[in-house]
């Protein structure tokens, strides 16, 4: 699995989803996501290791408001899974 999959997969909407918008991802349940999503991901990760590797990638983590603790990245988005190459550490793009 990658993470553009994991987070379209409608069964762990419960844990990870999509916002609304489609622009961005929330983790909604941070302790099922390293029990059952993390060892299929990213064996061996824990849940800071993951949010460390999203900040490398150039994610941004909304500090505050009603989308506090969703990521986004310019180039992933809901339903534009060809954007995903886009996404690495050697971006020198802003993320958002």
């Amino acid at each position: 699995y990658d993470l553009f999959d994991i987070i379209s997969d409608p069964y762990n909407n419960e844990i990870i989803s999509w916002l609304p918008h489609g622009k961005g991802f929330i983790i909604n349940n941070k302790n099922r996501f390293e029990r059952l999503i993390l060892p299929d991901f990213l064996p061996s990760t824990k849940y800071a290791s993951f949010t460390r590797r999203l900040k490398r990638w150039k994610f941004f983590r909304v500090p505050s408001g009603v989308e506090m603790g969703a990521y986004y990245h310019r180039c992933f988005r809901r339903g534009h899974p060809h954007l995903i190459h886009l996404v690495n550490t050697n971006d020198d793009t802003t993320a958002q």
